[in-house]
């Protein structure tokens, strides 16, 4: 029974062995890439350089906001949006709205509007005035799988006909512009960040699911350390070779 118990586990470090092995091979190759091509997300700099300067003359009447004077509000920004000086409000635990602060009405976000944001916001980021090539509605791809987006969907995607091949992502509830991409960013996340957080739109799109797996993984990772260290103090101990296996798997 117990050179029955030894072979067993040789055999599963062995093959649990190749596979986790192979797996932490491109988490190493996937996390050099991180280090240089970080995965797509707005930073304060360029939210900044997508909104156009405020005009104090147009402020201010707040009008009827659609909140009762105890609700608690999350967060406000103060912004200009296609000419018009607005305030985006979130209150707490539901989707953020937008009003004119030149007399309280609200601001919607329909198919021109978005339209003509993401046109102004290609044209800050790419410092020209390029053509749509693509456009669609979306409530989740690749770049906007995660939970930062839920109270943004659904979302608008434009394509551009710039050399980076841009997209611009424009929240449908809000008429924020909530992200943009390249070809370049794109490709590497592919190799980067994409499989290093095992990040693929069908699994992240299910939280749960997503986690159980990163856990599991993690889980096998540890088994396998475990058993590896007992093999290699048994055979130190028996005087054998420091290695059970032979040939490739040596």
């Amino acid at each position: 029974m117990a050179k029955v118990l030894w072979r067993a586990t040789v055999v599963v470090h062995r093959y649990l062995g190749i596979a986790v092995g192979a797996l932490m091979l491109m988490w190493f190759a996937s996390g050099m890439v991180m280090m240089y091509v970080p995965y797509p997300q707005l930073s304060p700099a360029q939210r900044l350089q997508l909104l156009a300067p405020i005009s104090a003359a147009q402020c201010c009447e707040a009008g009827t906001v659609g909140l009762k004077d105890d609700e608690p509000i999350a967060a406000m920004q103060v912004q200009t949006q296609l000419g018009q000086l607005t305030a985006r409000i979130r209150p707490d635990g539901r989707p953020p709205f937008a009003i004119t602060l030149a007399g309280g009405a609200p601001i919607g976000a329909g198919a021109a509007e978005v339209r003509a944001l993401a046109v102004d916001a290609a044209r800050r980021i790419t410092g020209q005035n390029f053509k749509i090539v693509s456009a669609d509605v979306i409530d989740r791809d690749q770049w906007t799988v995660a939970e930062d987006y839920e109270f943004a969907r659904p979302l608008y995607r434009f394509g551009f006909d710039d050399p980076r091949q841009t997209q611009v992502y424009v929240s449908g509830s809000s008429g924020d512009v909530v992200l943009f991409t390249t070809r370049a960013q794109r490709f590497w996340n592919w190799v980067g960040a994409v499989p290093h957080w095992l990040y693929f739109t069908e699994l992240r799109s299910d939280g749960p699911l997503w986690s159980k797996v990163i856990v599991w993984t993690s889980i096998a990772g540890g088994f396998l350390t475990l058993i590896g260290l007992y093999i290699g103090i048994s055979q130190f101990r028996r005087g054998s070779r420091m290695s059970p296996y032979r040939g490739w798997n040596y």
